[in-house]
């Protein structure tokens, strides 16, 4: 096309035909800025739908994410909710005035001595920090995913926290993760005599008491710092699939 304004212009200014050569090379210019504009637009466009190829897959990878967490969380929601219950049976009965040491220590025994970590899934989160990529998303998906990290290192500063103070509370305690010590001893009479064990028994339960003390003060705070990043989750996990049915 360019060429075939070549030879008309050529033509003209052979012709001394000025004023038509004008119009034609101005008509060439706005063509030519016409084709320009044409391409920029077909690269803004092929530029956005690679942007919205990879928002999609950004999306999917999360939501895929997001259940691995929901399942995680709920599962230990439930270990909590049942070492918690345990820990209150125990308190009820050691409430009782005036109760054995043979009591305590068969309750005692029956709260359970874990502390599990929850594990998140943050992978596709670094790599849209990393990239920038996060800016594909709203601002509203971007605010949730920066609340979400700041819980997810709430909830492992405090359990570091609050579990070193049960862990460390029990410090010198053989009757942490062997609470069936008794059976261990049973065939070892001179070991049993030698550790004197029924006279030390108040010194060790009163150790395990301070320490699931500590324990359950620890798994309430993250029991509910697990509740409210499930309700995060949840929330976030909306924003999503609300983003993919407007793309």
């Amino acid at each position: 096309m360019i060429k075939f304004f070549r030879h008309i212009r050529k033509a003209l200014l052979m012709e001394n035909r000025t004023g038509k050569y004008f119009k034609y090379a101005i008509g060439e210019i706005v063509l030519v800025v016409i084709g320009i504009l044409i391409a920029l637009q077909i690269n803004n466009w092929n530029e956005n739908r690679i942007a919205q190829n990879s928002k999609t897959q950004y999306c999917e990878q999360l939501l895929e994410e997001i259940e691995f967490d929901i399942q995680g969380i709920n599962d230990q929601i439930e270990r909590l909710e049942g070492d918690i219950k345990s820990y209150n049976s125990y308190v009820a009965i050691y409430e009782t005035p005036d109760i054995s040491i043979d009591t305590i220590y068969k309750n005692i025994k029956k709260v359970p001595a874990s502390n599990g970590l929850a594990s998140f899934n943050t992978k596709t989160i670094e790599v849209l920090k990393s990239t920038g990529d996060i800016k594909l998303f709203s601002n509203k998906i971007q605010t949730q995913l920066v609340i979400l990290e700041n819980r997810h290192k709430y909830y492992f500063d405090a359990h570091k926290a609050n579990y070193g103070i049960y862990m460390s509370t029990l410090a010198g305690s053989y009757l942490m993760n062997a609470l069936s010590i008794e059976r261990k001893l049973a065939n070892q009479e001179r070991f049993t005599k030698a550790l004197n064990f029924k006279e030390k028994l108040p010194d060790q339960l009163a150790k395990m008491h301070l320490g699931f003390t500590a324990k359950g003060f620890a798994d309430k705070v993250s029991l509910d710092i697990l509740k409210n990043i499930l309700k995060d989750i949840e929330e976030l996990k909306v924003f999503i699939v609300e983003e993919l049915e407007i793309q």
